[in-house]
């Protein structure tokens, strides 16, 4: 057998080819963005063997979601899910390549399993100086509680959250939790405008993984206190559970009820209530452990979101097998 030829793409449409070894073929004037080339060799038998190469041209294909749409805040944010763009626009790592070697390997940012309830993965080997962005749309202006997962063996280490280039919570000091992966929530408030943003996270001083920020609605602050008099969600039972649990909440008042249950990278698993008129007092739901297509989900931590009018608050839970 010989190869006849390589035939090279960019995605379906083909370029050029080249018969003759080392098989080359120089593609000129090309717009600045991201491509994927695929160079695609055939031999005299007919048979085929493909590879593919990502290659940025110029300033690239520019900043854009990872997961291909914006953070909808409330929601959890894991902090490897930062956006696509590459070093320079999406982040800034102090050292080359991944020293993880987890999760997003073309990418100068290190990432590692996470041991914390649920897996998953955690930034790790943050230093000062560097950082990482995320775009976020922020669907009413408020105050929003941003609760971070940090671990770290020494504390002292410190960032700060930016939302369109203003620092909103100043310095934010992590604790020692006495492990690196010994994880602790810590929670601060920022006070945001509505509309798409970039959330900026900007290491100041080194010493800290992080897995995750959960950013809720901030409701008593926007609303009179009178007004979420007698609302709640209550820790469901049994938690761990299997195969399922019982999610109860208190009504203060008649309202429109919404209950969400989601993965740990944000995504809906399954809607339990949507957007039901229900009266006041205690009430009850069961999740039985499958998403909205009728599969068993797989072992994990999951949280389940109430909304109720102005009031929303987030819980979590473990499924486990």
């Amino acid at each position: 057998e010989s190869i006849d030829k390589v035939e090279f793409y960019n995605g379906t449409t083909l370029l050029g080819e080249d018969t003759t070894a080392p098989y080359t073929f120089t593609w000129t004037d090309v717009t600045d963005g991201c491509y994927a080339v695929i160079a695609r060799a055939i031999d005299n038998l007919g048979g085929l063997a493909s590879d593919t190469v990502d290659l940025t041209v110029g300033t690239g294909c520019g900043q854009g979601p990872f997961l291909g749409s914006p953070f909808v805040l409330p929601t959890i944010i894991q902090a490897e899910d930062f956006d696509e763009g590459g070093p320079g626009v999406a982040y800034r790592d102090i050292d080359a390549g991944n020293t993880g070697t987890a999760y997003r390997l073309d990418e100068d940012v290190d990432i590692e399993n996470c041991s914390d309830t649920g897996g998953g993965y955690n930034l790790g080997w943050v230093n000062t100086g560097e950082w990482l962005e995320y775009t976020v749309e922020v669907p009413a202006a408020g105050q929003y509680i941003v609760e971070t997962r940090v671990a770290s063996v020494m504390g002292g280490g410190k960032f700060c959250l930016e939302f369109n280039g203003v620092d909103k919570t100043g310095e934010v000091l992590v604790p020692s939790t006495t492990g690196w992966q010994t994880w602790e929530t810590i929670s601060n408030t920022v006070s945001l405008d509505a509309g798409l943003q970039v959330m900026r996270l900007a290491v100041t001083s080194s010493g800290f993984n992080i897995n995750y920020l959960d950013i809720s609605r901030d409701v008593a602050s926007d609303v009179p206190s009178s007004q979420l008099a007698g609302f709640a969600l209550h820790p469901c039972y049994p938690n761990p559970f299997n195969p399922s649990t019982t999610i109860s909440y208190e009504l203060g008042a008649p309202e429109t009820v919404s209950l969400v249950v989601h993965d740990v990278a944000g995504k809906v698993v399954q809607t339990l209530l949507a957007a039901q008129p229900t009266g006041p007092g205690r009430h009850a739901v069961v999740w039985d452990g499958r998403d909205s297509s009728g599969h068993t989900v797989a072992a994990g931590v999951y949280f389940y979101r109430l909304k109720a009018g102005d009031f929303t608050q987030t819980r979590s839970m473990v499924l486990v097998k």
